[in-house]
């Protein structure tokens, strides 16, 4: 059984949601000594935003569905949301196209986020980009027949709505 999560991050300051997407300067920073100051800059890894490596694997299959015109390049992100607020990025792909996509994983028994966008100006995710999210509750096996839908920025605002209400 897979359960579907969608909710949007328009950017606001409304801190309601569990699983803020990681911002691009927190995804690619890199470590740098500041002239002024002297001093280093923290890398992603630094901030927990780095890929896993090593250990067991397991493989993601599904589909990415979106029925706007927008165009970009197809991302996914599978993130996991730590006790402590911290969003993990654990794998990432891009797809040429909408459709099929194939993602390895490392296996653990929690519960992973997967978010797929359209990067409309290639700076990673921004506020921006129409995205979708799917929950995936137990990432220790292969999971197949995932979708993940995405949604065009005023279609995720109605359904953080509708989600509010519940």
């Amino acid at each position: 059984m897979h359960w579907y999560l969608f909710f949007a991050c328009s950017g606001s300051d409304d801190n309601s949601y569990t699983l803020p997407p990681p911002t691009p300067s927190a995804v690619e920073q890199k470590t740098e000594r500041t002239e002024a100051t002297g001093t280093e800059q923290p890398t992603g890894a630094d901030l927990g935003l780095t890929p896993s490596v090593g250990g067991p694997k397991v493989t993601f299959e599904g589909r990415v569905e979106y029925a706007g015109s927008s165009k970009g390049t197809i991302e996914i992100e599978v993130l996991h949301n730590a006790i402590d607020q911290t969003v993990n990025l654990v794998a990432q792909t891009t797809i040429p196209e909408l459709g099929a996509f194939t993602i390895e994983v490392p296996s653990r028994p929690e519960e992973l986020t997967m978010m797929a966008y359209i990067d409309l100006t290639g700076n990673r995710i921004s506020d921006d980009d129409p995205r979708g999210y799917l929950t995936v509750p137990n990432a220790s096996e292969d999971q197949g027949s995932l979708v993940v839908t995405i949604l065009d920025l005023a279609d995720l605002e109605k359904a953080k709505d509708a989600m509010d209400k519940k």
